[in-house]
């Protein structure tokens, strides 16, 4: 009985021993995981950037130094900062050489800088944070959901369309147009050019698409309403809202990038099948 109680004090102690061991081993990989890395600079520019930008096959670009540091306080090393309104070289760089993912703040200012950045770098996707909300105050389960969800950047820029002209559009039975413009547009289709009528639907001026920038940025004329064959486009619809237009049919709309209070948008096809 003293063996079997001497053998069990030996046994305990071992376990006691091993016990503390493993815990202590288990605490000091916790805390390695755990560790926030340290924001490095990377590239010419010296821009803010985790640890792991060369060794990542993919690297998530955003817009400032705060951004980078809430993604490292969450576990991503393979993020890097654009720091100024002017894409960086080096992210250029690296954008032909590994997966980019672009993550914008949820918006306006986060859709321009998504725009900005496709324009010369070879972007694979575009993750937003929510509505209102900027990457830098993202939590680590808000920053999964944004990435787990990116889109390819033609996907983001077609949803980006469909929200503003979702926006901008008025259904076609709310604008009241004369039968005889709705007949002139299959004589207009194919000429590129544009009609300015006056709040009674006379015909005011009659021109290129080609200068119609330059005609409503020099108009002194009354003007209420526009028609022309081309594309409706985001500087088009501000000249048309500064001359007080509040009409306009277009061949068909471009990209909208935001709403406009007090214009009307509608495309020949939808007068025309209406």
């Amino acid at each position: 009985r003293k063996w079997i109680v001497e053998r069990a004090k030996e046994i305990l102690k071992k376990w006691s021993q091993e016990e503390a061991i493993e815990s202590r081993e288990i605490v000091e990989e916790v805390a390695k995981v755990l560790k926030v890395a340290q924001v490095v600079k990377y590239g010419p520019e010296q821009l803010p950037a985790g640890p792991c930008i060369d060794s990542s096959d993919t690297i998530i670009v955003v817009e400032g130094r705060a951004d980078v540091i809430n993604l490292l306080r969450h576990g991503y090393k393979n993020v890097i900062a654009l720091e100024g309104a002017t894409v960086p070289k080096t992210i250029i760089n690296l954008s032909k050489k590994k997966n980019t993912i672009v993550f914008v703040d949820g918006d306006r200012g986060g859709e321009m800088i998504a725009k900005n950045i496709v324009t010369v770098a070879d972007v694979d996707y575009i993750a937003v944070a929510p509505p209102n909300k900027e990457v830098e105050e993202l939590t680590s389960k808000e920053i999964a959901k944004c990435l787990k969800n990116a889109l390819p950047v033609e996907e983001f820029f077609e949803e980006l369309r469909k929200k503003y002209r979702e926006k901008m559009e008025v259904p076609v039975r709310e604008i009241e147009i004369p039968e005889k413009v709705i007949a002139s547009l299959h004589e207009l289709r194919g000429t590129l050019e544009a009609i300015v009528y006056d709040k009674e639907w006379n015909e005011v001026r009659r021109i290129a698409v080609r200068d119609l920038a330059e005609y409503l940025e020099k108009c002194k004329e009354e003007v209420s309403y526009l028609v022309f064959d081309g594309i409706v486009t985001q500087r088009i619809v501000d000249l048309s809202v500064d001359k007080g237009i509040k009409i306009i049919v277009g061949a068909r709309i471009g990209d909208m990038t935001k709403k406009v209070e007090g214009v009307a948008i509608v495309t020949f096809d939808e007068l025309l099948s209406g």
